[in-house]
């Protein structure tokens, strides 16, 4: 969107996270759960003409951003445990497990 607030906030400071929820489970078994995904990295924006215009955006003045992501994060929940896989830029993948 043309002149976005959001496209302001992200120049201003790139970090951004977007948590992706499930839908609640069916039943009483929490393991059916499907669980909540987190992403979280910096917005950076592409101002790149031929980029943009591979875009076909409906407007000049739009915003294209792409996401460099730092951290990637799944929690569910298997048995009476909460499951976290988490990926961290420099981590590496780790399983965490709490009952």
């Amino acid at each position: 969107m043309p002149r976005a607030v959001k496209a302001a906030d992200l120049r201003r400071d790139p970090r951004m996270a977007i948590h992706v929820t499930s839908r609640e489970p069916e039943g009483d078994d929490p393991s059916a759960w499907e669980g909540d995904l987190k992403l979280a990295g910096r917005a950076v924006e592409v101002l790149d003409e031929a980029v943009l215009a591979s875009f076909e955006l409906p407007s000049g003045d739009s915003h294209l951003f792409r996401v460099e992501l730092v951290e990637v994060v799944w929690t569910r929940v298997e048995g009476d445990e909460i499951v976290m896989d988490a990926w961290r830029e420099g981590v590496g993948v780790r399983q965490i497990r709490r009952k």
